[in-house]
């Protein structure tokens, strides 16, 4: 167990060790039962089903709530990655002038 601290102001306990290893502060399960939520939740028809997959072929006991939220979380960011690299991608792609176009375009032309 890591050693955890109590803010007063915020009323919130603060483990230190968590960002040393690379999980999120709020997390509370490991970044495979994670993934594991988060392709049970993506791959069920409903998240009530995702959480009994995950009891019984995984073992892991976990509330259907914590199930849609990494889930959602989850493929939010998927979904902001997607159009960053979009972005990206339509910004480095040369645009297209009327000399680069190929030998159909210029019938007629001498």
């Amino acid at each position: 167990m890591t050693k955890g601290y109590f803010c007063q102001r915020c009323r919130r306990a603060f483990f230190p060790q968590l960002a040393e290893l690379g999980l999120r502060v709020e997390a509370t399960v490991s970044r495979r039962v994670e993934q594991k939520m988060v392709y049970a939740g993506a791959g069920s028809t409903n998240f009530e089903q995702a959480r009994k997959d995950l009891l019984n072929l995984a073992n892991l006991n976990i509330k259907t709530e914590r199930v849609r939220r990494a889930t959602t979380r989850n493929g939010k960011a998927r979904i902001a990655l997607t159009r960053l690299l979009e972005q990206a991608d339509s910004r480095t792609t040369p645009r297209r002038t009327n000399q680069s176009r190929g030998p159909a375009d210029r019938r007629g032309h001498v």
